[in-house]
């Protein structure tokens, strides 16, 4: 209902389907983003095996598997922890962000941290590359300490972790 409103009064609709359940067509069609991780995207494609695919394989294999559902949204990404994070635009453009190197505290609410990044650098008009960057910059900070709020991340210190930090490799 919720997001029947919102396309009523164009607003862009977010889903993040965690914890996970399956994504009806009727849901999937009034979504504009969609986030997934690399095990919630091996159900919502219904490959057990994608769970384990390399950045590489996700660049390419995903615009078929965007068809095969039916996807018709703006942005469909995939977050894939220390492989980084891809996603394909509405025109069918695959842009890719490397992660950041980081010692790994707690990954609780990084992938949230990364979608509230996304959302943010899109809604800001960053192309889709930038944008998984700095969503991968909020994602990482958040992993790199322990608990989840009082460590989401500020302006400045995104700032400084995209000033000093290198991906970890070209990006």
């Amino acid at each position: 209902m919720s997001f029947g409103l919102a396309r009523c009064h164009g607003i862009p609709t977010y889903l993040n389907p965690s914890p996970w359940r399956a994504i009806d067509r009727e849901l999937l069609a009034m979504t504009d983003l969609v986030v997934v991780n690399s095990q919630k995207a091996a159900l919502l494609f219904d490959i057990p095996d994608a769970v384990c695919w390399p950045q590489a394989e996700w660049s390419a294999r995903l615009p078929g598997l965007a068809t095969r559902i039916c996807w018709r949204g703006r942005v469909l990404a995939v977050t894939l922890a220390a492989d980084g994070s891809v996603a394909l635009d509405a025109a069918g453009r695959m842009a890719a962000a490397l992660p950041f190197v980081i010692e790994q505290v707690d990954a609780t609410g990084a992938g949230d941290a990364f979608g509230c990044g996304l959302v943010d650098a899109l809604s800001r008009g960053e192309a889709l590359s930038a944008a998984l960057r700095f969503g991968n910059a909020c994602g990482a900070h958040v992993a790199a300490r322990a608990g989840i709020f009082a460590h989401l991340p500020r302006k400045a210190e995104l700032a400084d972790l995209l000033g000093r930090a290198k991906p970890a490799g070209p990006d």
